[in-house]
């Protein structure tokens, strides 16, 4: 088990949880002793995350939401705060990606990907920010990490 304070076990909340970087991570964190928020787009894979993760005895909790509406992002960290109120780590691996031509690249692709990948990610740090300080002040706060995943080898994510 990680090294908590004494008042409290660590948490963390995972995005893209139910994706397979995101969900080796939950399983992971869950089997060493870490209180769980898990969330993803699709409220019924969630579901079956948590059930694959119930024999670990971690406390958890599903949170569905949508990375690109800010509404869905800012609940995800109040539910967090919430039901544990602080946070040791925050892993952000929601994201999306798509390839093709610039000329014909579509602004909605290429908006939706800033708003998973760059916009969500900064509204949920600067929304769990007193909760990752408060961790901090008991010593106990892990860090943010930011998953980023590339295009296969060979392959850009955009191309002229």
């Amino acid at each position: 088990m990680p090294e908590a304070s004494a008042d409290a076990v660590p948490s963390a909340m995972i995005t893209g949880a139910t994706g397979g970087i995101g969900r080796a991570i939950a399983s992971r964190l869950a089997r060493t002793g870490y209180r769980l928020t898990l969330s993803g787009r699709d409220g019924a894979t969630l579901a079956k995350v948590a059930s694959d993760l119930a024999d670990s005895d971690a406390e958890l909790q599903v949170v569905p939401a949508d990375m690109t509406a800010e509404d869905d992002v800012r609940a995800l960290a109040r539910s967090h705060a919430e039901r544990f109120g602080s946070m040791d780590l925050l892993v952000l691996s929601a994201g999306t990606g798509t390839s093709g031509r610039i000329a014909e690249y579509p602004m909605r692709r290429f908006d939706r990907q800033m708003s998973v990948n760059v916009r969500a990610p900064f509204a949920l740090v600067q929304e769990c920010l007193p909760e990752l300080v408060l961790a901090l002040t008991r010593m106990s706060a892990r860090s943010v990490i930011p998953l980023v995943t590339m295009s296969r080898p060979g392959e850009t994510q955009w191309r002229a």
